[in-house]
């Protein structure tokens, strides 16, 4: 059903907000949210606000999880700062760059350089293995040589602790194991920002410590950014910052003291 702008809700709906010129964050901010509107629905009788002016900022070498009750806005933020949904109102800068002024295949470019994504379902291709996975996105954006980019494979699939199940299908591996390839398969073209949806709701304890603790080893060498949405508050308080959402705010933006590396 196609409606008229008029019946759509829109941010003049949040009337206790104090709307201001939205403006670049400060030099040296690796990701920004600016007064981020989210609206869903396809007509005014079902349409309501998920995100109600969100603003953030993080920094390189954080690791951070986002955490709040079913319908708090957690996965909806995680998308539109990963620039796989678009906001109704409210920029995202990354490296400073509005993502609202850029074409979708400048877009992509973006995603599949300074991103990488982790989600709850690992998305991985069934048909190839591991290698293969991991693989993929390196021969995607064309930076590396096949031979290369097969080295860098090998050994993020080593770092995961996978080195000698590389050449399996994926299906032959456990969900623990499917994970840890997924997370190999973000870390693939040296992204900024790892942007992770529920990366242990699948998974039984000791898995979710062992890529908690995975996490925890990236973040900590300091030169990438680790953003988790969880629902596991084990996992979250192993991050260096917790922010809490409730009814589409952030209502809490806790910092823990974070470990040397």
């Amino acid at each position: 059903m196609t409606v008229s702008s008029a019946d759509l809700l829109t941010p003049a709906d949040l009337p206790n907000h104090v709307w201001q010129p939205i403006l670049p964050p400060p030099d040296g901010t690796l990701l920004a949210a600016r007064q981020l509107v989210r609206v869903v629905g396809s007509n005014a009788s079902n349409q309501s606000l998920v995100l109600k002016g969100i603003d953030l900022d993080i920094h390189r070498g954080e690791f951070v999880s986002i955490v709040g009750a079913s319908g708090s806005g957690k996965s909806t933020l995680l998308y539109l700062l990963g620039g796989l949904d678009r906001a109704d109102h409210g920029e995202i800068f990354i490296h400073g760059d509005a993502l609202s002024r850029m074409s979708d295949a400048t877009l992509t470019a973006v995603r599949n350089k300074a991103l990488g994504f982790v989600f709850q379902f690992h998305f991985l291709l069934p048909e190839f293995t591991a290698m293969e996975n991991v693989l993929l996105p390196m021969l995607k954006l064309g930076k590396r040589s096949r031979r290369e980019a097969s080295a860098r494979a090998r050994e993020l699939l080593d770092r995961v602790g996978l080195a000698s199940k590389c050449q399996r299908l994926t299906t032959d591996l456990s969900g623990g194991e499917q994970q840890r390839v997924a997370i190999a398969r973000a870390l693939a073209n040296d992204p900024d920002i790892v942007l992770a949806d529920e990366p242990t709701g699948n998974l039984d304890k000791t898995n979710s410590q062992n890529v908690a603790q995975l996490f925890e080893e990236i973040a900590a060498a300091g030169d990438r950014t680790i953003l988790m949405v969880t629902h596991d508050p084990h996992m979250a308080e192993r991050a260096h910052r917790v922010i809490t959402l409730d009814d589409g705010r952030i209502v809490d933006d806790l910092r823990h003291a974070r470990p040397t590396p």
